[in-house]
């Protein structure tokens, strides 16, 4: 298992870019996509090779506690409340910083 997992915010023609390129490291995964549109995590899966959830709600897939990053391929106007949102989320939860990975 790699020790990074990634939640993409936006399921757009970038976020396919994104997610192959996150999976190819041996650092990280994405495990989780959060789009406006309705998304089958079984799809996202075999399309894109790690398990994938899918959500339509952001604010459930930020509380995901096995979380430790998100990269933002929304619509460029949604960027910044998102990205807030994110960071807010991440400050809120404390308990996780621990658990997760040291960057080398």
């Amino acid at each position: 298992m790699k020790p990074f997992n990634v939640g993409m915010i936006g399921y757009g023609w970038a976020a396919g870019a994104h997610i192959d390129a996150i999976n190819a490291t041996s650092r990280a995964q994405v495990t989780a996509v959060y789009s406006s549109r309705p998304q089958d995590s079984n799809d996202l899966t075999a399309k894109h090779g790690s398990r994938i959830t899918a959500y339509q709600n952001l604010d459930q897939m930020l509380d995901d506690p096995d979380l430790h990053a998100v990269s933002v391929a929304s619509y460029p106007n949604l960027h910044a409340d998102q990205v807030v949102k994110a960071v807010r989320c991440g400050q809120a939860s404390h308990h996780r910083k621990a658990a997760r990975p040291k960057l080398r």
